[in-house]
């Protein structure tokens, strides 16, 4: 008798240890996808303010599925319901849809346009 209520008692252990397990990774899984999208839109908006210094500016980039954009001066990128915004004082009109995955952006200013390619 007492075997059984040790077995029982390791099974509920372990079943608590497997479902914490899963807790922890949801809740990670989407901080880590946050910083990600973070330091990505970061990258492209010190590109684009690069390119306005020296003319162009080029970096391969691992990039989450997203669109960016650029209207009016301001640099716009989004993916799902993150949205990141740069006002960068600059002439641009542009969107690139890009898919997850390192991708190289360039970006080129001429001094009062810029433009941005991705491959």
């Amino acid at each position: 008798m007492v075997e059984v209520l040790e077995y029982c008692l390791v099974i509920m252990v372990s079943s608590l240890f497997v479902a914490g397990s899963v807790a922890t990774y949801g809740s990670y899984s989407g901080f880590v996808s946050g910083v990600q999208f973070k330091a990505a839109s970061s990258a492209v908006s010190a590109l684009a303010m690069e390119a306005q210094v020296n003319g162009s500016s080029g970096s391969e980039l691992t990039l989450p599925s997203s669109t960016i954009g650029c209207q009016g001066g301001v640099l716009t990128i989004a993916s799902g319901s993150r949205v990141a915004v740069e006002d960068l004082h600059t002439t641009c009109s542009f969107r690139v849809v890009v898919s997850a995955g390192p991708h190289q952006v360039l970006f080129r200013s001429n001094g009062s346009a810029l433009a941005m390619e991705v491959e």
